[in-house]
């Protein structure tokens, strides 16, 4: 079903007409968030990629429903975006891992569990010579971060550490339900800032116990 006036309130503020396709790399707890988020928004097409079962742990920290235990994330996911899109858009996850072999597009956001797939995402990223933004939301358990790089402006690699180079925080204590909605929101936050032209930093850190947060470069986009 295809609804006249369901983005009435977003069509003065973000230019319809760029929310053509975005390619989202990793479907779990943020990504979860990010799939209703980003049809709400308006795009026309999500790509995502995951290649992991949802297990019982899980239902913690995904928006994911119990019923969908045991099956695909990219499952999940696509249920999800379908019960949030019209006519006019489609959602495409895959239970693939995304690697050197996979497509790249020229909007991209990143939330895996390990840095080296993140770095060839963005390396992927580099060859679109129309790319637009990439955009990696990091979480732990009170604590997140936002890089953004542009074809412009990309300082992605000053933020990268190997996996192994990261300290590893308590099994129980990796991340919240909540710190993954408010990276979420961010991460969202920062395709509108960018697509819209408006100021945005290419780096945030932001904590919950208390909170704070720290920003890097602020960048007029014009």
């Amino acid at each position: 079903m295809t609804n006249q006036n369901r983005f009435l309130r977003n069509k003065d503020l973000i230019p319809q007409k760029k929310l053509d396709q975005i390619g989202l790399v990793g479907l779990g707890g943020i990504g979860s968030q990010l799939v209703p988020l980003l049809s709400i928004m308006g795009f026309r097409k999500i790509i995502g990629y995951d290649h992991d079962t949802l297990e019982e742990h899980n239902l913690s920290t995904t928006l994911y429903p119990q019923a969908f235990s045991g099956r695909y994330k990219s499952t999940a996911a696509n249920a999800i975006g379908y019960s949030y899109m019209d006519d006019t858009q489609s959602i495409d996850c895959k239970d693939e891992l995304y690697d050197e072999d996979s497509p790249t597009f020229p909007k991209m956001i990143v939330c895996l569990d390990n840095m080296e797939g993140r770095l060839i995402a963005y390396n992927k990223w580099l060859e679109q010579p129309n790319r637009q933004f990439f955009i990696d939301l990091r979480m732990g358990a009170m604590a997140m971060e936002i890089v953004t790089a542009t074809k412009k402006f990309d300082k992605y690699l000053d933020s990268w550490l190997p996996t192994n180079e990261i300290a590893e925080e308590p099994c129980t204590m990796k991340h919240t339900i909540f710190t993954a909605a408010i990276v979420g929101g961010f991460g969202v936050d920062q395709v509108f800032n960018v697509v819209a032209k408006r100021p945005y930093y290419l780096y945030i850190w932001i904590g919950l116990m208390p909170l704070k947060m720290r920003t890097e470069q602020l960048i007029i986009n014009t």
